[in-house]
């Protein structure tokens, strides 16, 4: 069972690309609340290091829709990330899209792993 929890309290007017595991793991719950008018993109890279968003390309883009809660599970045996896993919010859903966010699009993100 997952033991580590990243925690995001409010997103900054960036990406937010950040390194959550330098090395294999698993993701088995993403939560927190879309406080933005519109549709944001979080991006979840199978990487070491920190992503360098428009340029790697994404492991999933998971839409994250405006002003509500989301809770995403995946499951008992988790998305698997054999490198390290790693994430980046953007406003746009194409592979290669670098907008920032404005401040406060998305609170409480918290990213269960092991």
């Amino acid at each position: 069972m997952p033991q580590n929890v990243h925690r995001m309290t409010s997103n900054a007017t960036t990406t937010n690309a950040t390194l959550v595991k330098a090395g294999p793991g698993r993701v088995f719950k993403i939560r927190g609340y879309t406080g933005a008018p519109a549709l944001r993109y979080l991006k979840i890279y199978n990487m070491e290091s920190v992503p360098v968003v428009g340029t790697n390309k994404p492991l999933m883009t998971i839409p994250l829709r405006p002003s509500m809660e989301f809770d995403i599970d995946f499951g008992r045996y988790g998305l698997v990330c054999d490198v390290g896993i790693a994430f980046a919010i953007t406003t746009g859903v194409s592979d290669l899209d670098a907008t920032a966010l404005t401040v406060n699009d998305v609170v409480g993100l918290n990213i269960i792993f092991e």
